[in-house]
């Protein structure tokens, strides 16, 4: 049950944290020398934050056990086995709840940044179908030729919004974002 921060080389430990209950799935927001939040998805059924190395002393109760997690700026989004997406405001209150028509089985954070930042995050479900949100609205679906086992956003090569999904077969899809 406990969440090892580690130096960059990866020898020594800098903070050990004891949870609850085991962690599952991380999502982390922020710098160590600045500001930091980790959020951590547990087999209790909960989810747990830590800010800045110490535990917050609220947990966030799901109805489901999740499926993976995501931190976004001021939110975050939990994907659980029944087949819903939950949004949570990082004081613990339930914001609203989106359910989709197969299981979830990852999440990712997009960012955008262009002439101001856009923050969504998009969804991958067992028939092969990635939905990306920004709040409630779609904004975006797309379709892979399997079930998508890991999605990435970020810079590839020289293109700066890209969405990586890599699928049970052994397929790797590359989504690029126009500029």
């Amino acid at each position: 049950g406990d969440v090892l921060i580690l130096d960059p080389p990866g020898s020594s430990i800098l903070k050990q944290i004891t949870l609850p209950s085991v962690p599952t799935r991380l999502s982390v927001m922020g710098l160590y020398d600045v500001s930091y939040r980790i959020v951590v998805a547990c087999r209790d059924g909960n989810i747990y934050q830590i800010k800045d190395g110490e535990l917050i002393g609220k947990k966030i109760e799901l109805e489901a056990m999740s499926v993976d997690v995501v931190c976004l700026a001021k939110q975050i989004v939990v994907a659980c086995m029944d087949k819903a997406v939950r949004v949570y405001h990082y004081k613990g209150k339930k914001i609203f709840t989106l359910y989709m028509p197969f299981s979830v089985t990852n999440l990712e954070r997009v960012q955008v940044k262009r002439q101001r930042v856009v923050e969504c995050y998009a969804v991958a479900m067992d028939n092969g179908e990635v939905r990306v949100y920004n709040e409630k609205n779609q904004v975006s679906s797309f379709k892979v030729d399997g079930v998508v086992c890991a999605m990435r956003y970020g810079s590839y090569g020289r293109e700066a919004n890209s969405l990586l999904c890599a699928t049970k077969g052994g397929s790797l899809h590359v989504k690029l974002l126009k500029r």
